[in-house]
This record gives structure tokens, C-alpha cells and sequence, in this order.
């Protein structure tokens, strides 16, 4: 614990620490850094807009249910886009709206239009005028990150079909076995079948391999669920074949089972 006198000298010592004292040091601390959960990258923003960007941009990434690292990159890069296509169509609205503001070439003693909405609409198309460059940027950076939003959706659905494709092949897999082993009284481990699996799958016994991302990883709940799936899957492929027929239905019942 520390002493009465090393408590007293901390107190000092704090007194001379009065934080930034420029008005650019203030801004700069009114401006947080953090390192962004999803990129690793250090980012400075308003807590304002961080709060915001967080609220906006982790319910799109968890809409997007992506598994491992790399579906969380797509699904960051899908959500970063979206937001950021929102914030350039804000500029666009703020610029017309600054203009409304401070209409240009206006002065206090210059009486206007009395009409507020032709008087809006004007400022609008100066606005326009004055900053049409600018404007077609936007439009510019809006189409170039829809199509980075395209691209990378079809990247990331592309990555989810192979993934749980991969994941129902190794499902199938490891129930077959478990039938096998349940007819023929032999012992069956869901832990090292996986194993087995993926040594035979990636050539590797990294522990990367087994993890979900890969579709390795399931619980023997999981696979009970996924038995039960598709033996109602049969049941009903057997009543669609019997034309819904109770006891056609019941009588293949009895023949497969026999």
C-alpha cells in the first residue's frame, strides 16, 4: 500500500497536470482515439459520431451473421460503406441547408423575397451551382461504394454457402458414422471424428482447422438436432410419395422398418 507521504506527493503532482490548455490541443482531445473492434485500426472521431457509427454499424454486421474473421471483414466493410454513403448524402443536405442559412450575396438591410419557399428554392439552386463539383463527387463516391457494397455481399454470401455447404457435408458425415457405430456396438467420439475430418479435409492438425468458421465444429446436440431434421425430412418425402395417405403412410413405415 502506498505510504501517507507518496499519497500526498501523487496529490501534488496531479495539480500541475491541468490537461490541454490551446484551443488546438482542445480540440484534439475533444476528439477520442480507439481501436476499432472489428478492424484493429486506431481511428479519431467525436464520441458523438463514434456512439452513432457504433449504433448504425453493429446491428447491420450482426444482420449479416458472419462466422470467423473473414465474413466479419466483409460484413465491416458492407457496414462501413452503408455508413458512409449516409454521411456523404448528409454533406449533400448540410451544404443546401448552410445556404439557406447564409444566402449568398445577401446582406441585413436586403429585404428578399416574401415568399420563404421561392426564396428557399433559389438558395437551393445557387447552392447548386456554387458547389456542382462538389455535388458530383458525392454522386461519385455514392455509385463507387454501392458497388463496393455489391461486390462485397456477393464475396461474403459467397464465403457463407461454401461455409455451410461444408458444415451439412461434415454433418452428414459424422451422422453416418454415429448410425454405424450405434448398428455395429463400436465406440463413436464426436471430438476425435472431427479431428479426423478436418486432418482429412486441410492436411493440417492446426487447432484452426476444427474451429466453426470451418464447419468442424459441432455438439453432439447439434448433430441430434441435425438427425432429427432430416429423418422429418424423410417422413414427409414419404407422405408426399404415398399421396397423404394415413395408411399407405403407415404401411411404408412398417416396410422400411422391417
Amino acid at each position: 500500500m502506498p505510504t501517507p507521504l507518496q499519497i500526498d506527493a501523487n496529490r501534488r503532482n496531479s495539480q500541475h497536470s491541468t490537461g490541454p490548455r490551446t484551443e488546438a490541443g482542445k480540440a484534439v482531445s475533444r476528439t477520442n482515439s480507439i481501436r476499432n473492434c472489428y478492424t484493429g485500426q486506431v481511428s479519431l472521431m467525436p464520441e458523438a459520431d463514434r456512439l452513432a457509427h457504433r449504433a448504425f454499424c453493429q446491428p447491420l454486421i450482426a444482420d449479416l451473421s458472419p462466422v470467423g474473421p473473414l465474413e466479419t471483414q466483409y460484413a465491416q466493410l458492407i457496414a462501413t460503406a452503408h455508413w458512409r454513403i449516409n454521411r456523404w448524402t448528409a454533406n449533400e443536405e448540410n451544404i443546401f441547408a448552410l445556404a439557406l442559412l447564409k444566402p449568398e450575396g445577401a446582406s441585413e438591410s436586403d429585404p428578399g423575397t416574401e415568399d420563404d419557399g421561392i426564396a428557399a428554392a433559389i438558395a437551393r439552386a445557387q447552392a447548386f451551382l456554387n458547389n456542382a463539383k462538389r455535388f458530383g463527387l458525392f454522386s461519385l463516391y455514392i455509385q463507387r461504394a454501392t458497388r463496393e457494397i455489391e461486390r462485397n455481399m456477393k464475396a461474403l454470401k459467397e464465403l457463407q454457402t461454401e461455409r455451410k455447404d461444408r458444415r451439412e457435408k461434415e454433418l452428414k458425415s459424422a451422422s453416418d458414422q454415429r448410425k454405424l457405430a450405434r448398428i455395429t456396438g463400436t465406440p463413436f467420439d464426436l471430438a476425435e471424428h472431427i479431428r479426423a475430418r478436418a486432418i482429412l479435409a486441410t492436411g493440417s492438425d492446426s487447432p484452426v482447422t476444427t474451429s466453426r468458421e470451418f464447419g468442424f465444429a459441432f455438439s453432439e446436440a447439434e448433430l441430434d438436432s441435425f438427425d432429427e431434421h432430416y429423418a422429418g425430412e424423410r417422413r414427409a418425402w414419404l407422405g408426399q410419395f404415398v399421396g397423404w395417405n394415413l395408411d399407405r403412410y403407415n404401411k411404408e413405415q412398417h416396410r422400411i422398418a422391417a
